[in-house]
This record gives structure tokens, sequence and C-alpha cells, in this order.
């Protein structure tokens, strides 16, 4: 699936280098690999989903190792 700290930086790259169809999909990838990153970083406040996680990245808490870089 991905580390979704590095896929958002990717999708960042390909954005900024033009590619909007690849930012799209690279976007939608770190999306799926962490339901909480993308509403955490636009300042959207999100309860931990009641859904089956199956692995560390995909969990609320893995936002703690967010750098403050990104």
């Amino acid at each position: 699936m991905g580390e979704p700290f590095h896929t958002l930086c990717w999708a960042l790259a390909l954005y900024r280098a033009g590619d909007m169809t690849g930012a799209s999909q690279k976007l939608l990838q770190t999306r799926l690999s962490n339901l909480y990153l993308l509403p955490q970083l636009l300042g959207h406040k999100q309860p931990r989903l009641n859904i089956w996680h199956g692995s560390n990245i995909e969990e609320k808490d893995y936002l703690e190792y967010i750098q403050p870089e990104i």
C-alpha cells in the first residue's frame, strides 16, 4: 500500500512537476493508506473509525510520527 507520508510527498512532487493526473492518483493512494492523514492536515477533527486497521500505518495514532515539514 505504501507509507502514507511518503505517498503524500510523492503526490506533492508530482503536483509541483505539473503532473495533475499522477498527483491525483498518488493523493488517492495516500488517502487510502491512512484515512486520518488528510483530514488531520486540513485541520478537521476525525474520531477513530470503527473499522479494521490492517497495519499500524493505518491507525490514527500513526499521525503522532508526522514530521513538522509535512
